[in-house]
């Protein structure tokens, strides 16, 4: 009689378990790097995510600087989604706004996380450790100062062996048609077995 419970009590707590990723962690040294200009990191997946909120880091921020993040279907130019912070208002280290709404991003999709900042700390490219659901990437920068306005497209051009660890984002896994069958198939099993639990009492 509790065994339908029990399966329904196991399948909310498998579905409860998954946890937000970000985007990539960094390791090795970084160097900071004065007038970095425009940057942006173009990637592809490998399996489709929903993304809850965006960040940027400060490594040097004054009382009058306005950071923000964008996201970027690089493919056709078209802007998913921005946050942004007002003067004074982001401090040195990551800061982080949730979206209003999560962005699905898919496979088959290029997107461009884009960001801007007078002085950023760089790595080696290979000093970003992106997580496994990131397919391919590119890092872009439009060297030099132009302040805090917020670009109308994706960053271009190519910087060599310093990108900057200035923007990122928290995602969750977006389930399968294949895991929503499942659960569905599961909920209607421990509905009936439930139902026929009561009639027998």
């Amino acid at each position: 009689m509790k065994r339908p419970l029990s399966l329904a009590v196991l399948l909310s707590a498998t579905v409860a378990s998954a946890s937000a990723d970000r985007f990539y962690t960094t390791s090795g040294t970084n160097t900071n790097l004065a007038a970095y200009g425009d940057f942006g990191i173009s990637f592809t997946l490998n399996t489709n995510i929903s993304v809850t909120d965006l960040s940027f880091f400060g490594e040097s921020l004054g009382g009058g600087d306005t950071p923000y993040v964008q996201l970027w279907n690089d493919d056709t130019d078209t802007l998913l989604g921005a946050v942004s912070w007002g003067a004074g208002e982001a401090t040195n280290g990551w800061n982080t706004k949730a979206l209003g709404t999560s962005i699905i991003l898919e496979t088959g999709t290029t997107y461009q996380l884009q960001s801007t900042a007078y002085w950023v700390p760089t790595y080696d490219a290979g000093d970003f450790n992106f997580d496994t659901v990131v397919a391919s990437t590119d890092f872009y920068q439009t060297g030099g100062w132009a302040g805090w306005g917020a670009p109308a497209s994706p960053s271009a051009g190519t910087p060599a062996n310093n990108p900057a660890a200035m923007a990122n984002f928290t995602f969750n896994t977006v389930p399968e048609p294949s895991a929503y069958a499942l659960i569905c198939g599961f909920a209607m099993l421990t509905a009936v077995n439930l139902t026929r639990s009561r009639r027998r009492s």
